[in-house]
């Protein structure tokens, strides 16, 4: 059978699925895990040189949910590696935000394109305002962003911190992706856009 080499695709699941060309990186998930210690990691990188689609892979990895993905997995890397590190497959909350699409002339079109972005992502995990997570501020400041209403300052504080309805510190970078998770340990990556950046962290 031949196999295709992506061409602009960023997607870690969509790259598996399709039966593309996909040099193993997931090896990067075992350097992680074997580093407990490790509270933050710079990768960077130009950009087309991979970093959200292996943002991608971590996200993959780690994002507790019900669908069983195991299958983006086997005969890759950190498959091999053993059930220590299997275990942690699809065990913890994850925030992503990928930042690739924004552009804008003028900083204030890019500012709304961002805005439109954090407001997807706190619709994506409304289900901590639904089931009462929050408190009275939080809950209140959650909803004035996913309406629409909230102004820049709030903008720019829950975004910060957002990750930490699921227990998550971050990492500032510079590049297209952002990924958090419920551990001490941040990933980050740097591109050559200031404009386009964010935050990841992994388990440890």
């Amino acid at each position: 059978m031949i196999q295709h080499i992506p061409i602009g695709v960023s997607d870690f699941r969509a790259l598996r699925e399709r039966g593309l060309v996909y040099v193993d990186k997931t090896h990067l998930i075992q350097e992680l895990l074997d580093r407990p210690g490790l509270l933050g990691l710079l990768l960077p990188r130009p950009r087309r040189f991979g970093k959200t689609l292996n943002l991608s892979m971590l996200r993959y990895f780690f994002e507790r949910r019900d669908e069983d993905l195991s299958h983006l997995f086997e005969g890759l890397s950190i498959w091999r590696a053993g059930e220590a590190y299997r275990a942690h497959f699809q065990r913890y909350p994850v925030v992503f935000m990928t930042f690739r699409d924004v552009t804008a002339p003028i900083f204030e079109a890019c500012w709304k394109a961002i805005q439109k972005k954090i407001e997807a992502l706190f619709d994506e995990h409304r289900a901590l305002l639904d089931a009462g997570a929050l408190s009275e501020r939080e809950a209140r400041d959650y909803r004035a962003i996913l309406d629409g209403t909230a102004d820049e300052v709030l903008y720019r504080e829950r975004s910060a911190t957002c990750p930490r309805t699921c227990t998550a510190p971050t990492a500032r970078r510079s590049s297209s992706s952002s990924m958090s998770t419920t551990s001490p340990s941040t990933l980050g990556s740097s591109g050559a856009t200031p404009a386009r950046s964010s935050t990841s962290s992994v388990p440890s």
